[in-house]
């Protein structure tokens, strides 16, 4: 986000505490910038569209400040990692935990994220080599620090199962990424995902990955 650090204003702060406070709150200090809310929870959803809504009318395209990404059954709000940086600065400025806050804020994003891709191209490499299976299920957009996570749904023919899916602190949009950098220099690569819904906890994304060999 070109010059960002100098557009976020107060204004816009305030208009996204009440998304940090109420939904994300201390995990923006494990690297977990996003929150879940579900269509049944209609009167949540309304509010933070309307802050997207008024982000634009302030001039920030879609994909700065907060994006919003739609899932069969909920919307991501995904707040970016510099909005973060710069409310921590805001309302710890002048405290003797003003640097230290900014700057964990800061480091855990970027590890969280460096040790989540390695994971997944671990999956990725095992699925491929010793599973024999190019497909299967993840979670992605985790909001816990469990590295993986367990629901009861419906399985693909509508039928009751329960899940244990590998779990990860990542956005869709961040496979390029470790496509590139962790999964193809293996030998493979995720070539599409289908995403299928927000788990019934809210504690993350279900996609399907479809995986196969790159040279």
């Amino acid at each position: 986000m070109a010059n960002s650090g100098e557009r976020i204003t107060v204004e816009v702060l305030n208009l996204l505490m009440p998304l940090v406070g109420n939904e994300i709150g201390d995990k923006c200090l494990k690297g977990i910038n996003w929150a879940l809310v579900k269509d049944t929870d209609k009167v949540v959803q309304d509010e933070y569209t309307a802050v997207r809504r008024k982000l634009t009318s302030m001039g920030f395209s879609p994909a700065e400040a907060m994006r919003l990404f739609r899932a069969p059954n909920g919307f991501i709000f995904d707040l970016d990692a510099i909005v973060l940086k710069c409310m921590v600065a805001y309302l710890v400025a002048g405290t003797e935990q003003e640097q230290n806050c900014k700057r964990i804020i800061s480091d855990a994003y970027e590890k969280r994220k460096t040790s989540e891709m390695f994971r997944l191209a671990d999956l990725v490499e095992d699925s491929m080599k010793r599973q024999k299976q190019n497909s299967f299920l993840v979670a992605l957009f985790n909001t816990t620090n469990n590295l993986d996570t367990r629901f009861t749904g419906n399985d693909e023919q509508g039928q009751p199962h329960t899940y244990k899916l590998p779990a990860f602190a990542l956005r869709h949009c961040d496979l390029q990424e470790c496509n590139l950098d962790y999964i193809m220099p293996r030998g493979y690569r995720i070539k599409k995902m289908d995403i299928i819904e927000i788990i019934p906890s809210c504690k993350g994304v279900s996609y399907r990955l479809y995986c196969e060999p790159y040279r």
